[in-house]
């Protein structure tokens, strides 16, 4: 019996026995079944489907209102660490509550299985569900926070698990109509959700109860996938677990359980998913189901599922019919060889409709429905094939010479073109996964599997976008493998010359701390070496091991000098004090004393409460520091071990360290905490602790000058931390993939060292020229900054802000060249004319101010407009420029003859943006009238105006040629024109903020957008696709300009700074600021000459221009430097 009459059989069997008494229930179906097993397995699956159907809505969204109160009273779990405020919701496995944790102090959604739900296969299912969640790290999952269990009171232990707590969460279907979202904007949602289905499935995880019920959409607009609660797992290893607590259920809900999931299947695979995305889908379309099952009977309903065909979406709106009708129906085919693959395979489909792009899906064809109609009427199917095959042979014999020769041909061409097309198609979708990929990991700080991703990305689309991800992943100076274990400590030689590092492996490294080469290797103890420390000058090292011994050994060749004595277990601190003296400290609290010469045990202290499990000498060697994982600090004389001081932690202490100075001392332990206080008097000076941090501190270091302390965190950041005022700096370094164990500064200061359980050792630049941040961002405005622009040679940027001045910037040295002031208003329009000659600025004072670039000085004002001026842009040739604002008016100035020749009026609101052509020939404008228009420029009228934006237009960008105009609108969409039809070719609307600025890469391959909550976007100008979205400002963004040779993208912000992001290479970044720095020394000697001579910054400036003054090299700087001086002259900076 195949599976279709299988299915048949059953059906028919159900309606027989569904009514009849459950006791007599089952004999029935024994005797209707007689020896055939499968159709009765079959049959008392479908009967407890039947008997469990209330319950396949088992708990409602998280932070979303409850369906239903909870049938029995029941009194609130006490979990210690959380405040039950209420229930959100239950089911017949668990309830799930808000609540408060305590530390950090969040909201949280909080599942606790439910009380006398003790068999094996329910605990399984709720542990199985903590672990998928623990496992899945995606944005638009919830994500999982902890898991315990806890005393019920009577004895029993009840699991939980707390969760991310979904605010003001809306079922996406029920946000989708609230907010009255367009098609296009429901399928780019429904693309988000795609790509969070798919990162379950890579993760091993079938989810199997995909609805809008666990969809959720928050009040800020996030996309949250929920409730894994009856996820089936792919790994071997796992699927035995919900195999067996499906076996004879029905798991999911009828409407969107697959038909495999109906027949009660347990070989799902990720298709079923596919399938009940391919619902949610349809509701989002239709707003309807595919089959109405209101009041039908369970049975009926599951046959209604498996073998009726769907309303067709066109049939419901006519305008789904066509590809997104085919992807619709693709999707819920009741085949699952038929469906999409993958999540991801469908998301992509439907990136082709939204980009107007051929899609997968196709309506069934001819072949398919043949196929059909053979299954149902095979006999006479088979007499009508011998028929038609007959007559198909003697017509294909008749004329198969001539025409099988030219269509092999032509079938081979396509088939090459096509293969090649598919290979391309398949490398560049491979390069969008593993930057999408790289980037949601960056955020995670899951820099090891970023960079896997970065290595996978194919080499032949490596952009912009890879280059600067590449640098955020290798955020350190140096990488150098330490061990072939995990780095345990690092302790730096009081001389600064030295490095000892100890390993799990057993050994000791002791290093050239300039060169990063070892010095030594000491090999000797037969288990974990914990911690490893220097003598006074660096002759000698103490080590303590998990062998219980202490050694000592020479620090010159690794020889093994002396074994102090042995504790009763594995000793984890040591330190060398004054002359011979050495302290340990072991895992069970016991602290000794010993001496190096001669092994001879001084001392054992016990009496600190909770013991000591910690030790450290100041540098001078008079006092030592002891110290517990119960929080407590004693400060002892170092001979007499009698107690200075008693210092409180207030929880478990991992580290502490003392300043080269013997002033300070600092301890860290758990949940982020660092105590700093004085050495001397006991005082406290500083309680740290940062907001986002609840990972302990392993490892702490003074600067040598006792004004800063980094620490190692186990979540894997290094922090710096200012001693004067106790805050963090901003940002942290990242790049250890594992715990930070050790930390030690170089003598100067310049470099921090860092060991780590990742087995290596990382160099970091933290202060000094060599100092290279990621991203450089630029201060001295001292209100919101509003644009930014290049000039052509790159050697300044400039910005203009509401503080009503022009600042000057040096983009390679991040530092400040000067400021124009002049206008008596915010500055909202900037622009460098081509040949970078002149600055040209717009401002609400109703005055376009021209610059004298190499002086600084005013040239003209330009008045005439009778409204706040947003935009200005200089022709290609450099002999006009436009400027607009809110009169509505866009003026056209000879700047020759500082006068208007043209004005270009028809905007019915502000016109924001005004760029020229390439040519020069027509002009681009945007207005809060929602419209683009396109104006030749020699009759001063509009060639064409779209109004196709639903709400303001921000910005207006030619692509080099011309050909292509692109606009940036607050309707949070992209539109791209064609310039000679006026017709929109493409909508890029994955950016999902307003778009406030568009800039287009040097070599024409990336736009970039910049949005009005901080995100840019940057979209791949072949393919439309988006490769990289980041955060570049936490509030509003207003301008993002590329460099002109490609390497900066700059961006003004409301948070009164610009920033840079690079893509440069570190060496690279470091070798062109050392050059710069180079070339500004040796051109200043010659500016102060031709200020001797000249006088004038504008006679200098012509004297240059003029040549012959300095190598063509030192231009740049000799310029530079000229513009500098001109605007200290006139009070400009």
């Amino acid at each position: 019996m195949n599976a279709e009459e299988l299915a048949r059989r059953s059906h028919e069997l159900l309606k027989r026995v569904i009514d009849v008494d459950a006791a007599d229930r089952e004999a029935l179906v024994d005797h209707a079944c007689g020896d055939d097993h499968a159709l009765r397995r079959n049959v008392m699956a479908l009967l407890r489907a039947v008997r469990d159907s209330t319950d396949f809505l088992e708990v409602p969204a998280l932070g979303a209102p409850a369906r239903h109160a909870p049938t029995t009273p029941e009194p609130d779990p006490q979990v210690p660490g959380y405040r039950v405020m209420g229930v959100i919701g239950q089911g017949g496995m668990a309830r799930v509550y808000e609540a408060i944790q305590a530390r950090p102090h969040r909201r949280v959604a909080l599942k606790v299985m439910n009380r006398g739900m003790t068999q094996t296969s329910a605990v399984q299912r709720f542990l199985f569900e903590t672990e998928v969640l623990a496992r899945l790290r995606h944005p638009n999952i919830a994500q999982i926070h902890e898991a315990g269990s806890f005393d019920d009171g009577a004895g029993g232990s009840v699991p939980y698990f707390a969760m991310e707590y979904v605010s003001g969460a809306r079922p996406i279907t029920v946000h989708a109509d609230e907010q009255g979202l367009t098609l296009r904007e429901r399928l780019a949602m429904f693309a988000v959700v795609c790509d969070a289905v798919q990162h379950g499935h890579q993760n091993g995880v079938i989810h199997r109860d995909l609805k809008p019920g666990n969809v959720l959409v928050d009040a800020l607009g996030h996309i949250k996938v929920i409730d894994f609660g009856i996820a089936r797992s792919t790994d071997p290893d796992q699927a035995w677990i919900t195999r067996h607590a499906d076996l004879g259920q029905l798991v999911g809900t009828l409407n969107y359980m697959s038909p495999e999931q109906c027949a009660g299947s347990i070989d799902l695979d990720v298709r079923a998913d596919v399938y009940s995305l391919g619902i949610v889908l349809y509701e989002l379309a239709c707003g309807r189901l595919p089959h109405d099952l209101t009041g039908v009977p369970v049975p009926e309903a599951l046959r209604i599922v498996q073998h009726d065909a769907p309303t067709r979406p066109g049939a419901v709106r006519a305008e789904l019919r066509g590809d997104l009708e085919a992807i619709i129906l693709k999707a819920i085919d009741k085949d699952p060889d038929r469906r999409y693959r993958t999540a991801a395979a469908l998301a992509t489909d439907v990136g082709h409709f939204l980009r107007h792009e051929a899609v997968e899906a196709r309506p069934p064809t001819l072949w398919y429905q043949t196929r059909l109609l053979a299954r149902r009427h095979r006999p006479m199917v088979v007499a009508m094939v011998v028929v038609l095959a007959s007559l198909l042979t003697a017509f294909v014999l008749s004329t198969r010479f001539a025409y099988l020769a030219s269509k092999e041909l032509t079938l081979r061409q396509e088939a090459q073109q096509n293969a090649i097309a598919q290979r391309d198609g398949a490398v560049w979708r491979a390069y969008v996964a593993n930057i999408v990929a790289a980037s949601s990991l960056l955020r995670f700080d899951e820099l090891q599997h970023a960079r896997r991703n970065l290595r996978e990305a194919p080499a032949i689309h490596r952009n912009w976008e890879w280059r600067f991800l590449h640098e955020a992943t290798e955020r350190s100076a140096e990488t150098i493998r330490a061990h072939d274990g995990l780095v345990m400590s690092l302790e730096m030689s009081r001389d600064g010359r030295r490095l000892v590092t100890a390993s799990d492996d057993g050994t000791i490294n002791v290093w050239d701390a300039a060169t990063r080469s070892v010095l030594a290797n000491a090999r000797g103890h037969e288990d974990w070496v914990y911690s490893a420390a220097f003598d006074h000058d660096a002759r000698r090292v103490v080590s303590g091991s998990r062998d219980h011994t202490v050694r000592v050994w020479e620090a010159d060749s690794g020889d093994e000098l002396r074994v102090l004595g042995r504790h009763g277990t594995s000793v984890v601190s040591v330190a060398f004090g004054a002359g011979d003296l050495v302290a340990s400290a072991d895992v069970d609290g016991v602290a000794c004393l010993w001496d190096a010469d001669t092994g001879d045990q001084l001392a054992s202290l016990r009496d600190q409460p909770g013991g000591s499990s910690g030790v450290a000498f100041t540098r001078a060697g008079d006092r030592l520091i002891t110290w517990n994982l119960s929080g407590s600090l004693w400060v002892r004389d170092a001979k007499a071990t009698s107690i200075l001081h008693e210092l409180s932690f207030g929880g478990l202490i991992r580290c502490a360290t003392i300043s080269a100075d013997d002033r300070l001392l600092a301890a860290g332990g758990a949940d982020g905490r660092i105590m700093i206080w004085n050495l001397d008097t006991g005082a406290v000076i500083h309680a740290l602790q940062t907001a986002d941090s609840v990972s302990d501190v392993r490892s702490l270091a003074f600067t040598p000058d006792g004004t800063g302390l980094a620490s190692g965190h186990t979540d894997r950041p290094i922090r710096l931390w200012s001693v004067e005022t106790g805050r963090a700096q901003d940002p942290s370094l990242r790049g250890h993939e594992e715990n930070v164990t050790g930390l030690a500064f170089t003598h100067d200061g310049l470099q921090l060292i860092s060991a780590s359980w990742d087995r290596t050792l990382r160099v970091w630049d933290v202060a000094g020229p060599d100092r290279i941040e990621l991203v450089t961002t630029l201060r001295g405005h001292t209100d919101h900054v509003i644009t930014c622009c290049f000039a052509p040679d790159e050697s300044i940027l400039a910005s203009s802000s509401n503080d009503g001045t022009v600042r000057l910037w040096d983009p390679e040295l991040g530092t400040e060249i000067g400021v124009l002031r002049g206008h008596r208003a915010d500055v909202y329009a900037l622009a460098f004319s081509p040949d970078g000659r002149w600055i040209a600025s717009g401002s609400h004072d109703q005055t376009v101010r021209i610059w004298n670039a190499r002086t600084g000085a005013v040239e003209a004002v330009l008045e005439g407009h009778t409204g706040h001026i947003w935009t200005v842009a200089f022709s290609p040739d450099g002999r006009f420029l436009a400027s607009a604002g809110n009169d509505r008016v866009i003026r056209i100035w000879d700047l020759d003859g500082r006068t208007t020749v043209a004005t270009l009026e028809g905007h019915s609101s502000r016109v924001t943006c005004v760029r020229f052509s390439p040519d020069g020939s027509r002009l681009a404008s945007a207005s809060r009238d929602h419209t683009v228009r396109l104006w030749d420029l020699a009759s001063a009228g509009a060639l064409w105006t779209s109004e196709a934006h639903r709400l303001d237009v921000f910005a207006v960008l030619f692509d080099a040629d011309g050909r292509r105009l692109f606009s940036g609108s607050r309707d949070q969409t992209v539109r791209v024109w064609n310039t000679d039809s006026g017709e929109c070719t493409n909508v890029l609307d994955g950016h999902g903020q307003f778009v406030t600025s568009l800039s287009i890469s040097p070599s024409g391959e990336r736009l970039a957008a910049g949005s009005w909550y901080g995100e840019v976007v940057l979209w791949d100008l072949r393919t439309m696709d988006v490769v990289l979205s980041f955060k570049g400002h936490d509030q509003v963004m207003r301008c993002v300009a590329f460099g002109p040779r490609g390497r900066w993208l700059a961006s003004a912000s409301y948070d009164h700074t610009v920033r840079i992001f690079d893509d440069a290479a570190r060496s690279e970044r470091i070798r062109l600021r050392h050059e710069v720095q180079a070339r500004d020394e040796r051109a200043a000697p010659i500016v102060d000459r031709l200020f001797d001579e000249f006088e004038t910054p504008q006679r200098v400036a012509d004297a240059v221009d003029a040549g012959g003054r300095c190598d063509d090299a030192l231009l740049p700087s000799v310029r530079k430097l000229t513009l500098m001086r001109s605007l200290r002259a006139i009070g400009g900076s």
